[in-house]
Formats: structure tokens, C-alpha cells, sequence
């Protein structure tokens, strides 16, 4: 019994030491597409991701639907601010110039928190008056 507990917590030791064991981080690189519900109707954000290692970076278009007189409005144009997947947790922000005739004087951060389970994530989005909304989405392309 004396030799068989430092053997048994030796090999303990080894199984929870081991990065190969350890939970790995999610692989999302690609172009995804996540939909939420914004402040004028739907949204689209169709996003590029890269990842090297547990830090994302990308770009990407966000379309708006029910902008004046029903219009779409041109798709925005974003970028990465911060980005970071650890495990299936991800997150990622972006700014953005404020767009419309009532122009602020900030930018507007967008925060993306959410789950991803192989070629799907969902989540919650901070938009840009501060609402919390869900999210889905999809990956579309490696």
C-alpha cells in the first residue's frame, strides 16, 4: 500500500499535467455567418476569422435590414478589435463609426460572448446602445 500511493498520485499527477489532456481551444477560423436581432430589425454579420492560437482577429460586413423608408442600408464595414477563444468560449469586439444623419461624436463598440460547438456558435451580442441580445451562428467557409 505505501508504494502504491505515490505511484497512484505520481500518475494523477501526469494525467492532469498533460496539455494534450487538457481541454483544447475551439477552432473558428473561417468566415461565419451570425444573425441577431438589432434595434431595426435583423442583422447579418458575415465575419472572417483568423486564429493563432487563442487570439482571433478578422474582418467583416454587417447588413442591416429596415433602415428609412424600408431601405437596407449599405453593409458596414468592421474589424477586430479584440478577439480570444479559450476552450469553446469565445469573444470579440469591434467599433464602428456611428452612421446615419444623427451622427455621435464616439465610436461604437459592438462585444460578441457566446459558445462554440464545431461549425455553430451562439451567444449573446452588447450592441451599440448597450442592449444584450442572442446570437447564432454558422460557419460557412474553412
Amino acid at each position: 500500500m505505501r508504494r502504491t500511493l505515490p505511484l497512484l498520485l505520481s500518475v494523477l499527477l501526469l494525467l492532469f499535467a498533460s496539455p494534450t489532456l487538457q481541454a483544447q481551444d475551439s477552432q473558428v477560423a473561417g468566415t461565419w455567418e451570425i444573425t441577431w436581432e438589432a434595434f431595426r430589425g435583423p442583422a447579418v454579420l458575415t465575419l472572417q476569422l483568423e486564429q493563432d492560437g487563442s487570439v482571433l482577429s478578422g474582418t467583416g460586413e454587417i447588413s442591416l435590414s429596415g433602415g428609412p423608408q424600408g431601405r437596407s442600408p449599405r453593409p458596414l464595414e468592421v474589424e477586430i478589435d479584440e478577439g480570444s477563444v479559450t476552450g469553446d468560449q469565445v469573444t470579440f469586439s469591434f467599433s464602428m463609426e456611428p452612421m446615419g444623419r444623427r451622427q455621435m461624436a464616439r465610436e461604437l463598440t459592438m462585444t460578441f460572448t457566446g459558445t462554440v460547438s464545431g461549425d455553430t456558435m451562439e451567444g449573446t451580442v452588447v450592441g451599440m446602445r448597450g442592449n444584450e441580445n442572442p446570437f447564432t451562428g454558422k460557419k460557412i467557409s474553412q
